[in-house]
């Protein structure tokens, strides 16, 4: 099959962001079902993934059939957004060509171009929308999600920061947040910190990968997410230590990365003090009373909730019903966005698909670094609800791990 259709996909799927979609009016329904239906039928391509991997093709089926059919049982608000949101990322992935060294090396070679374009355009517009303090593309959720207020907290975070799209004055340097290509700062962060983690501990050169680091978590500053921030400073710090400790590193990599180490620190204090990016995490702190208490005050839940009644999925009415119980007016985890929605057995049965996927995808990883970037992503997306919201940040994690892969020889390049 012609390699320009996955070229295609992939491109539009960096590209035509809900936000992006809606800034053109685009229907992003219609761009989505597509997605789904050219996956669907890619899969059964006998070069796809799928074909070659029953876990994941097995896998695809089951969730596919719980999606559509959550789908058909509950028409309330929302159901069909977050059903689509749990599908897309194993259908597009399965959807992939599988790897050999016979077969689709070039094209495998070709999709790491295209993350990697895609994260220069990314880290690009986050960092020229900071100088400019303009956003491009004005954050949007899904109408139903938002009659649904399952994804309402991302606006509470940003309505009192933002005036229309343009900040006036001196104080909202501290707060400015870029947008970039995929909306709310939080669900960017977490899609640049995934492929910032795997460069980092890719088989680049230490100059490229260093380089690259650094673009992103300048543009992590950008978006002004403070777990972010944070959490990136120590994932750094744990490649430092695994490069410390490493006996295959030639003394002209330490040195290199000696060099390169006292460079980003100069870089990341100088635009923190001086300019400042990054600013909530200095002036508000890793966690103030609004955000911090919006997370704790969803484990309300428990309070008046059995786990037991949790089992299966709810609707809508239910949902609203059980904050209103709860005294809560939205989420900020998407575990309990999948608990509320599908339930409990879904839960773990969709944590179990995936455990062994990725048990299978990173057997070619140091299990260091499969550990580092699993839990950097898992972690991160915990503290938001990004995966609830919003399908593409667990499908970029999925083509990361393969497109970063170190046994492959198109991880050579750069």
């Amino acid at each position: 099959m012609n390699t320009f259709i996955y070229k295609l996909l992939l491109i539009l799927i960096f590209l035509l962001s809900y936000n992006v979609m809606c800034f053109y009016g685009i229907n992003s329904n219609t761009i989505y079902a597509g997605y789904l239906l050219v996956g669907f039928v890619l899969i059964f391509y006998d070069r796809s993934e799928a074909r070659h991997n029953f876990l994941v093709f097995f896998s695809t089926i089951i969730v596919v059939c719980f999606g559509l059919f959550k789908i058909w049982t509950d028409n309330s608000d929302g159901s069909r957004f977050m059903s689509l949101n749990i599908m897309l990322p194993i259908v597009l992935f399965g959807a992939l060509p599988f790897y050999s060294n016979k077969y689709d090396r070039g094209m495998w070679k070709s999709i790491k171009y295209i993350i990697l374009f895609a994260f220069f355009l990314e880290v690009g517009l986050a960092i020229w929308e900071r100088i400019l303090m303009y956003n491009v593309f004005p954050h949007t959720l899904p109408e139903e999600m938002v009659i649904s207020d399952i994804g309402q907290s991302q606006y509470n975070q940003i309505i009192d920061e933002i005036t229309e799209d343009k900040l006036m004055d001196k104080e909202d340097l501290v707060i400015f947040r870029s947008f970039a290509l995929f909306g709310h700062p939080l669900q960017n962060a977490l899609i640049v910190t995934t492929i910032m983690t795997f460069i980092l501990f890719s088989n680049m050169s230490m100059k490229s990968k260093l380089s690259l680091w650094l673009l992103g978590y300048i543009a992590i500053l950008c978006f002004n997410s403070r777990s972010s921030i944070v959490g990136n400073i120590i994932i750094f710090l744990l490649f430092l230590m695994r490069m410390a400790s490493s006996r295959r590193e030639r003394s002209t990599s330490k040195i290199s990365l000696l060099f390169f180490t006292i460079v980003i620190t100069a870089s990341v204090i100088y635009l923190m003090n001086s300019k400042s990016f990054g600013g909530r995490l200095i002036s508000m702190g890793l966690m103030d009373d609004s955000s911090a208490q919006t997370r704790i005050d969803t484990w309300n839940i428990f309070n008046n909730y059995k786990l037991t009644d949790f089992l299966y999925g709810h609707n809508y009415m239910e949902i609203n019903q059980i904050y209103i119980v709860s005294d809560i007016f939205a989420t900020e985890n998407f575990w309990i966005d999948w608990l509320l929605r599908f339930g409990l057995f879904f839960v773990m049965g969709y944590i179990l698909i995936h455990y062994f996927i990725l048990k299978d995808f990173y057997r070619n990883y140091p299990l260091s670094v499969a550990l580092i970037t699993f839990i950097s992503f898992i972690v991160l997306a915990s503290t938001n609800n990004s995966l609830s919201v919003s399908w593409l940040p667990l499908f970029v994690y999925l083509l990361c791990i393969k497109a970063f892969d170190p046994a492959k020889e198109y991880n050579n390049l750069l």
